[in-house]
């Protein structure tokens, strides 16, 4: 509990150069502070707190512990979800290269990321720990939802291991076991970019093996700021509310990026999201001097050549790698006086 709750030492060393961020040689996990180790009313976010002891894996094992975040009590304190295991490692030979016998693996995953995309212990991006026998995993300001903590036994020679793990942060019971993680997925999507008479009609799904399927929540917002979008724009977003699958928003105003979320009800940390664009207005042609050079007012050729297109809208590529171009097929007519 108390290395879990250990807080970040800031400073420089003897030599003057910045401490090394936790955990390292110098500072270990950090500081004892009891406002991120225990819950203390008023004072934090924290709300919950799970604690198992002399829990023993094999060679081979693994353990899922499942929870779901909620909101903070205390919207005005920090919100932070750690997790920390520990376990006494049998004693290694004299001048062994590799000093850890027994070699537990921590990671964390959230709803709506990859198998692969997690968080491992001790703040590795991409692999677990293979050297320390305690391992904590911090998540700053976690989207409620469902979470998956898992403990593996990656290498076990002298088992069974057993072991503690700690939890705290505000969440609800944690059970054990193979956890369902709530996470919503669009199964079908409009284009990119819509032209006039074209509704937005989405499908979508929620990977769960839990019956019946759960509630959905959708939302229609824009990254564009509401000084740049027109009032029927602005009429036709909405927050989360209910819904269910198919979606279908009919005629919408011109508009350069609606995004359309969907996510189970409540589950913040598991949603989807797909951006696109209406456009019903008339394309616009641009000349292009950029591809040759417009005629002088005044010449003494008997020839005059322009280079023209018409002007593409791009979209934003922040959601699924989104770039849209206005695919219409486009006739030209010049006209000279």
């Amino acid at each position: 509990v108390i290395l879990n709750g250990a807080a970040e030492m800031t400073g420089y060393t003897e030599a003057g150069l910045p401490l090394e961020p936790s955990p390292s040689m110098r500072q270990g996990f950090g500081r004892l502070q009891l406002d991120t180790s225990v819950h203390l009313a008023d004072q934090n976010a924290m709300s919950g707190m799970f604690v198992v002891d002399r829990v023993e894996i094999e060679q081979g094992e693994e353990h899922q512990y499942c929870l779901t975040v909620i909101p903070p009590t205390n919207e005005n304190a920090a919100n932070e979800l750690r997790v920390t295991i520990v376990w006494h490692d049998p004693p290694a030979q004299r001048f062994s290269q590799v000093n850890l016998i027994n070699d537990l693996d921590l990671s964390v995953r959230t709803a709506g990321t990859i198998e692969d995309d997690v968080e491992y212990g001790n703040g590795r991006p991409l692999s677990p720990d293979r050297t320390n026998n305690v391992e904590r995993v911090k998540i700053p300001s976690p989207s409620s939802g469902s979470y998956r903590i898992r403990v593996q036994a990656h290498n076990v020679p002298e088992g069974p291991q057993p072991y503690a793990l700690v939890v705290t942060g505000s969440f609800d019971q944690v059970s054990s076991g193979e956890c369902s993680l709530l996470t919503a997925y669009i199964t079908s999507n409009p284009r990119a970019l819509l032209p006039a008479g074209t509704p937005a009609t989405f499908t979508f799904t929620a990977s769960t093996s839990s019956t019946p399927s759960p509630a959905m929540e959708c939302r229609l917002s824009s990254t564009i700021s509401e000084t740049l979008m027109t009032n029927s724009v602005a009429a036709v977003l909405h927050e989360w509310r209910p819904c269910s699958s198919p979606v279908d928003y009919g005629q919408l105003p011109d508009h350069p990026l609606y995004l359309f979320s969907v996510r189970a009800a409540g589950n913040a940390a598991g949603l989807d999201t797909w951006g696109f664009g209406v456009d019903t207005q008339p394309p616009r042609t641009d000349l292009r001097p950029d591809l040759h050079p417009l005629p002088a007012a005044k010449s003494t050729s008997d020839s005059a050549v322009f280079y023209f297109a018409a002007a593409p809208v791009i979209m934003p590529a922040s959601y699924r790698g989104y770039i849209a171009a206005d695919t219409e097929v486009v006739k030209y007519e010049c006209h000279l006086r």
